[in-house]
C-alpha cells in the first residue's frame, strides 16, 4: 500500500509539471508599444509596462493563463484576467495566446485579433504578434524583441496540452498541411474546424489580413488600399492626393496655377507685356510699382514721411517732449503730477490741513493763528471741543450731509469727537436691533 501511495505522489508530481509550468516577466525587458499605425511611429506612439511597481505583479501559467495587472502610459491600469474574460493559452504548447485584457480607459485588449496572434517562444520566453486595444487612445500594440520599446520576456517555457509537456515532439498545428507545422504559417489562418487555410490579404499595407477591401476604402495603382477621398473632384477618377503640377483651392477644385511672368508685381501676369509698369520712386534702388510706407510720393520721387507724434504742437515732433504724454486723442498733453502720493487719489495741490514734508502730505496741527480764524464759523457737534480737532466744510460730502441733518449753510465746522461718537452710536443701534431681532425669532 505504501508503495502504491508513493506511485502515486511521484505520479502526481510528474503530471503536475508538465502540465502547470509558470514564469515571471522579467525586470529589464517589460515594455510593448501602442502603435497608430503600421510604422508605429507617427503619432508618438503609447507604451505598457509588464512589470510596473505598483499593482499585482504579472504570473504566467500554462493551465490559468496570465494573471496579475499591466500599465498603459495612456490606456490606465490593465488586468490580465477579469471577470468573464481573461487572456489565456490557445495552445500552451506552442505559447499561442487567446483571449481579453480589460482597460480602465479603452476598455477590452484582444490578445487573438482577426488574422493576428500574440506568442510567447517556449525557448527563449520572448513575447511577439500583435494585440488589438480600441478606444481613442488604442491600437495595435507590438510585441517585437527586434526593438527594445516593444519587448516584454518572461521566465516562463512552455507547458503540456496532454502531448508529453516540455520533451515531446511538437504538435502539427496544420495537420491538412504535409509536414509538421508547429505554428501558423504565415499567410495562413486556423478556421473553425481546425484547419489552416491560406488568407488572401487584399490589402497588405494595413495591418491585419483583410479578405476584401474595407469600407471606406479603395485600392490605388500600387496595390494599396487607402480611403475613397477624391481630393479633385473636377478631375476625372479618384485622386487620393493632390497632383504635382497642381494646387487645390477654395472651392475645392483642383488646377494648375498661373505662371506669374512678372513676380515683382502684385497679381499674376501671364505675359512679359505685362510687367510694363511706371516706376513711382525714381530717387530709390530697384522699381517700386507702389509708393513704400512711410513714404510720400512727388513728381515720381519718393520722400521719408517725417514723423510727428504731437499733432497738437507746432512743428514736428518725433519723440514725445518730457514731462508730457499721449491721451487718447493722440494729443501730447502734461503729466499730472502727484503732490501727495502717500494720500488717495491724485492732488495737483496740498489740502487743506496738510504740509508737505519730504515729498509726503502730513496732517498739519493748527496755530493759533488758525484756530482764531475758525474760532467765528458755526460749530457742529460739541462746543467744547478744540478747534486743532474740528473739520472745516471742505468736503463735499460734510457739506451735503450737514445742510441735509442741520439746514446749516455757509461755513461751518465739524469735531471729531462727535464724528466718532456719532460712528460708535450707529454701531451699537445696529447690534442692539439684531439681537432684538434675533429674541423675536426665537
Amino acid at each position: 500500500m505504501r508503495k502504491i501511495i508513493f506511485i502515486f505522489f511521484i505520479s502526481f508530481l510528474w503530471v503536475s509539471n508538465t502540465e502547470a509550468f509558470t514564469g515571471t516577466i522579467d525586470s529589464v525587458s517589460h515594455t510593448a508599444k501602442v502603435c497608430r499605425d503600421v510604422t508605429c511611429a507617427s503619432p508618438t506612439p503609447g507604451s505598457i509596462n509588464f512589470a510596473p511597481t505598483s499593482g499585482t505583479a504579472v504570473v504566467i501559467d500554462s493551465v490559468t493563463g496570465l494573471s496579475g495587472q499591466i500599465w498603459g502610459n495612456e490606456l490606465g491600469w490593465i488586468d490580465l484576467n477579469p471577470t468573464g474574460e481573461g487572456v489565456t493559452f490557445a495552445d500552451p504548447i506552442l505559447g499561442v495566446l487567446t483571449g481579453k485584457a480589460w482597460s480602465q480607459v479603452s476598455g477590452w485588449i484582444n490578445f487573438a485579433p482577426t488574422g493576428q496572434q500574440v506568442i510567447i517562444d517556449r525557448d527563449n520566453g520572448q513575447f511577439s504578434g500583435w494585440a488589438w486595444s480600441g478606444g481613442p487612445y488604442g491600437g495595435w500594440v507590438k510585441f517585437d524583441c527586434a526593438s527594445p520599446s516593444s519587448c516584454v520576456k518572461t521566465s516562463w517555457r512552455g507547458g503540456s496540452s496532454g502531448n508529453g509537456g516540455s520533451g515531446s515532439s511538437p504538435r502539427d498545428v496544420c495537420p491538412n498541411i504535409g509536414g509538421v507545422q508547429a505554428s501558423i504559417p504565415n499567410g495562413y489562418t486556423v478556421s473553425l474546424d481546425g484547419l489552416c487555410i491560406q488568407v488572401i490579404d487584399v490589402c497588405p499595407n494595413i495591418i491585419g489580413e483583410q479578405s476584401a477591401i474595407p469600407a471606406g476604402f479603395i485600392k490605388n495603382s500600387l496595390g494599396a488600399c487607402i480611403p475613397n477621398i477624391d481630393y479633385c473632384p473636377n478631375i476625372t477618377g479618384v485622386q487620393a492626393v493632390v497632383p504635382t503640377s497642381h494646387i487645390l483651392t477654395t472651392n475645392g477644385n483642383c488646377i494648375i496655377p498661373k505662371k506669374d511672368m512678372c513676380k515683382d508685381l502684385p497679381g499674376i501676369q501671364e505675359s512679359k507685356a505685362e510687367c510694363t509698369a511706371t516706376d513711382l520712386c525714381t530717387n530709390l534702388p530697384g522699381i517700386q510699382y507702389v509708393t513704400p510706407k512711410g513714404y510720400s510720393t512727388v513728381n515720381n520721387h519718393c520722400f521719408l514721411e517725417v514723423l510727428d507724434l504731437c499733432k497738437n504742437i507746432e512743428g514736428n515732433q518725433n519723440t514725445i517732449p518730457s514731462g508730457q504724454t499721449i491721451n487718447e486723442k493722440g494729443e501730447c498733453i502734461a503729466l499730472l503730477v502727484d503732490i501727495c502720493p502717500n494720500l488717495g487719489g491724485q492732488q495737483s495741490n496740498v489740502p487743506l490741513g496738510f504740509t508737505l514734508q519730504k515729498e509726503l502730505c502730513l496732517f498739519d496741527t493748527l496755530s493759533e493763528e488758525e484756530e482764531i480764524s475758525l474760532s467765528g464759523i458755526p460749530t457742529i457737534g460739541f462746543s467744547f471741543v478744540p478747534d486743532r480737532f474740528m473739520i472745516p466744510n471742505d468736503s463735499s460730502f460734510l457739506k451735503n450731509l450737514a445742510r441735509s441733518l442741520t439746514h446749516t449753510e455757509g461755513e461751518f465746522k465739524v469735531d471729531l469727537v462727535s464724528v466718532a461718537i456719532s460712528i460708535i452710536e450707529l454701531i451699537i443701534l445696529i447690534m442692539l436691533f439684531a439681537w432684538i431681532g434675533k429674541r423675536l425669532m426665537r
